[in-house]
């Protein structure tokens, strides 16, 4: 059964130099889902600020896909201001 991927950030005071960053982090995060064959990041979740949404479709390869994830998150500066929880797909 597939699962969500939700991304949330918490951003400090200083939200404008962080949209840009969330902006760049976002295509990679896209790019990424295009070359794995476990999980999507559809079009409409690009221009989100928080929330992003993965959806890995198969529930054995979310700790594989959250791993990928926590590394870009951490390749991109994001440590300690995104955090991910895993969600059930909407019916």
């Amino acid at each position: 059964m597939p699962r969500q991927i939700v991304i949330e950030f918490d951003f400090g005071a200083d939200k404008k130099s962080d949209i840009h960053r969330v902006r760049n982090f976002n295509d990679s995060l896209y790019y990424m889902a295009n070359q794995d064959e476990w999980m999507s990041f559809a079009l409409d979740q690009i221009d989100k600020i928080t929330g992003q949404r993965v959806t890995v479709k198969s529930a054995r390869r979310l700790r594989r896909v959250s791993a990928k994830i926590e590394k870009l998150i951490e390749e991109h500066g994001f440590i300690g201001i995104a955090r991910l929880y895993v969600v059930n797909p909407p019916n």
